[in-house]
């Protein structure tokens, strides 16, 4: 049998599961289980020594193999071992469990890596050749840029509120687009943005989940070194990994929303360290492996003082709690701000434009993908898998020169910026991530000046924030000390609202102490000043003090 890859369309386990009859099919998955070599027949030769694995697919279905040859399992476990998934190519083999029921198992026939962003996206031929034409239409510059923009803004209803949001999503779009290695640095570009509650942040992450095949997120509460690395396994005897949210990341994007609301953050930024560096992961004990994960990591944050009033606002490393080794390694650093009253008022006009169309797109590519009969979300995840594909590789010889002179020009205009000097070799790495994807989004190999001029534009923002971050302190006046400026804070929190003690104090504390430190008692005692029991764990601030402001 003739064993090809490249034309055979994929399936998955609930497809093969009905399957009535011998068939080959292509698998996406991860490795559940595997099984070490073992022996069958009397002969006992090395021909003999077999092992079988159970495979998850992208549904989250379970199948199971026939015995396959030790060579295949050589392949397997590796690909394991490295936190790979894998493509299989295999015979659906039906077999009898009880008299007139059967099931069905893979007899595997090749096997290959399935950790490229195209195999994620599991396209047909007729899937790419619709790319292919769309992108044949595409003319010079960044015209392409223009249409995903416009298509992902659509499809997320995201408003262009400013000029500076336009670039956050023309950065996501370069995200998408960015990968390899450059010199020994994890070519995918890392970036931190940064606004008040209703800014738009969230839009930006569904503007990355639309966009990226491999896609990971953690909750920011719920972080931890082995749900990020992995866990060691036994896999009878033979000491693997089930890999964390960061290898299964690599060659895609890792999100944490929210993070100045994780509890562990030394810990996730002992780990960012090497993964933003490096682009690998070392799980050390038994199975002590190092897998690849080469992954671009996108957090969004709000300062401490844009969620807590009478706050002072501090320099960047206390207002945003993020140590300066971090911020050094983001390449791209964003604080929107803008008008969010406005920006929701656009943001329905967009949705009501919507429902007059029917809910038909109108962008460029919404239309295109009407007229041949695909889902956009699927288009965007395979445009964007097909250029890092095909534009791999990307010379930046034209543009060296150049790049070298704007970097010793930035380099000299913010001077004034306090240990710049230090991360100068990560703001050249920097911006030379960043002229490679967007050599991709003008769909060359060979990079040119424009490229070059965007690359400096994004890098730059980061000094601009950190130029901002060493500004003045801007001091908020403080409501006062004792427990007569505390029943003001209380009643400007709740008002006429219950509200619990514990839950207040808290609240008090994570504030900063706005009225003075008090110990826990004395809290308490501030609180039956300004306010009565009114049932179990819910107190009311009484009417005069409520007068009294």
């Amino acid at each position: 049998m003739v064993v090809n890859f490249r034309h055979r369309p994929y399936s998955t386990a609930s497809d093969i599961l009905i399957k009535p009859d011998r068939i080959v099919v292509k698998l996406w998955g991860r490795i559940e289980d595997i099984e070490l070599p073992y022996k069958v027949g009397e002969d006992r030769t090395a021909n003999a020594v077999k092992s079988k694995a159970t495979i998850r697919d992208l549904e989250d279905n379970l199948i199971d193999t026939v015995e396959f040859s030790e060579k295949h399992f050589q392949k397997l476990i590796q690909m394991q071992k490295n936190a790979e998934p894998v493509e299989l190519l295999c015979e659906i083999a039906p077999y009898k469990f009880e008299p007139n029921k059967w099931r069905n198992r893979l007899y595997v026939l090749a096997a290959a890596s399935g950790a490229s962003p195209l195999s994620r996206t599991q396209p047909s031929d007729a899937d790419l050749k619709k790319v292919e034409a769309y992108l044949l239409r595409a003319s010079t510059g960044f015209q392409l840029l223009g249409e995903i923009r416009e298509a992902v803004c659509e499809k997320t209803a995201t408003v262009l509120s400013s000029d500076s949001y336009r670039e956050a999503v023309d950065l996501i779009i370069l995200q998408s687009l960015s990968g390899g290695f450059v010199g020994k640095s994890n070519g995918k570009i890392h970036s931190c943005i940064i606004g008040a509650p209703g800014i738009g942040k969230g839009q930006l992450v569904e503007i990355i989940k639309l966009l990226n095949p491999i896609f990971e997120e953690s909750q920011a509460e719920r972080i931890n070194d082995v749900g990020l690395t992995g866990r060691q396994k036994d896999f009878g005897g033979l000491w693997g990994v089930v890999p964390g949210k960061l290898p299964k990341a690599n060659l895609g994007i890792f999100v944490i929303q929210d993070f100045d609301k994780c509890n562990d953050k030394s810990t996730v930024f002992n780990i960012f360290n090497y993964v933003m560096e490096e682009g690998k992961i070392i799980v050390t004990g038994a199975a002590d492996v190092t897998n690849a994960a080469a992954a671009s990591i996108h957090i969004d944050m709000n300062r401490k003082s844009h969620l807590y009033a009478n706050r002072i606002h501090k320099g960047a490393p206390d207002d945003i709690d993020l140590p300066s080794n971090i911020i050094s390694r983001f390449d791209y650093i964003n604080e929107l701000v803008g008008n969010i009253k406005d920006q929701n008022k656009r943001g329905r006009n967009i949705i009501k434009a919507r429902s007059r169309s029917k809910g038909e797109g109108q962008s460029k590519i919404a239309k295109y993908c009407k007229e041949n009969e695909i889902d956009i979300d699927r288009f965007l995840k395979i445009l964007t898998a097909y250029i890092r594909t095909e534009y791999e590789h990307i010379n930046l010889t034209p543009v060296s020169n150049l790049i070298r002179k704007k970097y010793s020009r930035l380099l000299k205009e913010n001077a004034d910026i306090p240990n710049l000097s230090n991360d100068s070799g990560r703001l050249f790495t920097s911006i030379q991530k960043f002229v490679v994807a967007a050599t991709r989004v003008q769909l060359r190999k060979r990079a040119n000046q424009r490229a070059v001029r965007m690359a400096v534009r994004m890098a730059g923002r980061k000094l601009d924030f950190l130029r901002q971050s060493q500004a003045t302190p801007t001091i908020i006046k403080a409501p006062g000390k004792g427990k007569r400026a505390f029943a003001k804070w209380l009643f400007d929190k709740y008002g006429s609202d219950t509200f619990s003690p514990k839950k207040t104090i808290k609240r008090y504390r994570e504030e900063g102490d706005p009225c003075g430190y008090a110990s826990n008692s004395t809290l308490l005692n501030w609180i039956r000043y300004a306010a009565d029991k009114v049932k179990h764990n819910q107190w009311k601030i009484k009417e005069e003090i409520m007068r009294q402001h």
